[in-house]
């Protein structure tokens, strides 16, 4: 069942909230939802239908609308967040600095990704440097880099490619804020995005914010 429109309409969403409150054996409800109205509607209206499952989302809960469209609803979520970075590095503040003297304050929670990006070009002109431009010796040398020393932190690459070293977040909405939540959480999810069902063991390192 997919929901492919922001709407705050609950009729519109009746078949999927149906659909969670007719799963067996779901433990937990994950929500894949595109806007933050769309995500705090679907929570309220689970409230609305007394569905008392955990409910967990990636990254939206950190913006005005989700909180303010959920309300008291959203409380006990848990949701991935975007690892933070340092705004006490030189390095970073300088980084800002400049994207702001060039293009304009960037839009609020996109310094992460600013950052990120500007680490991948700065790895890559690392790497063609060392080994040059063929695919296969980048790929060897990213692999066999022991540390990067970026904007987003101090990482390596493990032999799948994903980074070592910089984690996403695991937050909680509690009492209508947000806090860090660093526990691991076993749970059956329900997906209202493709209502598929799948065990899963989500564990992380929070980070400061």
């Amino acid at each position: 069942m997919r929901c492919c429109r922001d709407t705050e309409d609950a009729k519109e969403l009746k078949p999927i909230i149906t659909k969670i409150k007719e799963a067996k054996k779901s433990e937990a409800v994950l929500i894949a939802a595109q806007s933050e109205v769309l995500a705090g509607t679907l929570v309220k209206e689970m409230a609305a239908a007394k569905i008392n499952l955990p409910l967990f989302i990636h990254l939206l809960p950190t913006g005005s609308k989700f909180l303010e469209t959920a309300g008291k609803a959203a409380e006990g979520i848990i949701f991935t967040d975007l690892p933070s970075i340092n705004l006490n590095s030189a390095r970073v503040l300088t980084f800002l600095e400049d994207y702001k003297k060039n293009y304009g304050l960037p839009a609020g929670g996109q310094e992460f990704y600013m950052a990120a990006a500007y680490d991948a070009v700065n790895i890559l002109a690392q790497a063609t440097e060392k080994v040059g431009s063929e695919s296969v010796r980048i790929r060897d040398y990213l692999y066999s880099l022991s540390e990067f020393y970026g904007l987003i932190g101090k990482y390596s690459f493990d032999l799948n490619g994903d980074v070592v070293g910089v984690s996403w977040a695991l937050k909680k909405i509690k009492d209508g804020r947000i806090e860090n939540h660093p526990e691991e959480v076993m749970v059956t999810i329900t997906t209202t995005a493709t209502t598929t069902t799948a065990t899963t063991t989500t564990s992380t390192t929070t980070q400061k914010r």
